[in-house]
C-alpha cells in the first residue's frame, strides 16, 4: 500500500482497526469504520449468517502467503454499512462479540437505536430481551418514547406496559415536560399506522355505567372508598368514582389492546 493510499484510507475506530485478513468491515452512519471478525457476525446475527452463507468470491485469508493489503482493499470493497451512530455502532459490535447478554447503554435514544439495530440484524432474542428488560425503568419517565419503540417493534405487550403507565391523560398530553410541538397528532404520526386507530379508539372512548355493573354495590368498592379516618363511607364523591372507573376502564382497554382485541 502506497503512502498516498494510507493518507486517504478511511477513518477506523481506534479499537477496531483492520489487523487481520479474516476481518470484515462495518461502517457507521458517520463513516467511521469498524473491523470485526466474521465469526462474531455469524454467531450472533441471523441476517449476517444468511448473507455469508451465499457463495463468496474465492479467497484464502488463512493462507500463510496471503497479501494483507489485498485483503484490506477487498474488505473495504465489501464493507457493510449500518445505519447507526458511532456510539450505537460500537455497542452493537460489543454485543456481537459478547458471550453474555448485556445492556451497555443508559441513554434512552441510543438504547432505542441499539434495540432497533439488533432487531434489524436479528441478533439473539436473549440479548434483545435483556436490553428490553433493563430499559423498564425508562417507562417511568418516558412512557411515550417506550410506546414509540414498541410500535416500531410491533410488540403489543411492550406497548401495553407503556400505555398502563402513562394512563389516558398521559396518552393525550405526552411525556413531561411537555414541549410546545408535542401534540397528540405529532406523536401519533411516529407510530406504526396500524396502531393508530386502536389507540385513538382507546383514548377517546369513555366508560359507561354498564362497563362495571357491580362497581358500586360490591364489597370491594365499599372497601375502596374510605373517609379520612379509615371508615367506609356510604357515599363517595362523584369525581372520585369517575376517576377510578376511568382508570379501571383504561387498564381493561390496555389489556384488550395487548390481546389484539381492539
Amino acid at each position: 500500500m502506497s503512502a498516498q493510499d494510507i493518507r486517504t484510507s478511511p477513518r477506523f475506530h481506534p479499537r477496531y482497526k483492520f489487523r487481520f485478513p479474516q476481518q470484515v468491515i462495518l461502517v457507521a452512519s458517520d463513516n467511521l469504520h469498524f473491523a470485526v471478525f466474521k465469526e462474531d457476525l455469524l454467531f450472533s446475527s441471523q441476517v449476517f449468517a444468511t448473507a455469508f452463507s451465499f457463495p463468496q468470491p474465492e479467497s484464502h485469508p488463512d493462507s500463510p502467503n496471503v497479501n494483507f493489503d489485498e485483503c484490506y482493499v477487498d474488505a473495504l470493497a465489501k464493507a457493510i454499512h449500518i445505519e447507526a451512530s458511532e456510539k450505537v455502532s460500537e455497542w452493537f459490535i460489543v454485543i456481537l462479540g459478547s458471550t453474555q447478554p448485556i445492556c451497555p447503554m443508559s441513554d434512552l435514544e441510543d438504547t432505542v437505536s441499539l434495540i432497533e439495530l439488533c432487531e434489524k440484524y436479528e441478533i439473539s432474542s436473549s440479548i434483545i430481551k435483556v436490553l428490553k428488560d433493563r430499559m423498564q425503568n425508562l417507562i417511568d419517565n418516558y412512557p411515550w418514547k417506550w410506546l414509540e419503540l414498541a410500535s416500531k417493534l410491533d410488540d403489543r405487550e411492550m406497548g401495553g406496559k407503556a400505555l398502563r403507565k402513562m394512563g389516558q391523560e398521559g396518552f393525550l398530553n405526552g411525556d413531561k415536560p411537555i414541549t410546545p410541538h408535542s401534540t397528540l397528532w405529532n406523536r401519533l404520526s411516529r407510530l406504526d399506522p396500524k396502531w393508530v386507530i386502536p389507540l385513538m379508539s382507546m383514548a377517546f372512548s369513555l366508560p359507561s355505567d354498564t362497563d362495571f355493573p357491580d362497581f358500586y354495590s360490591s364489597s370491594t368498592a365499599a372497601a375502596t372508598f374510605q373517609s379520612g379516618n379509615g371508615k367506609s363511607t356510604e357515599h363517595c364523591h362523584g369525581k372520585t368514582i369517575k376517576t377510578l372507573r376511568s382508570t379501571q376502564y383504561w387498564i381493561e382497554r390496555c389489556d384488550q389492546f395487548v390481546r389484539g382485541q381492539i
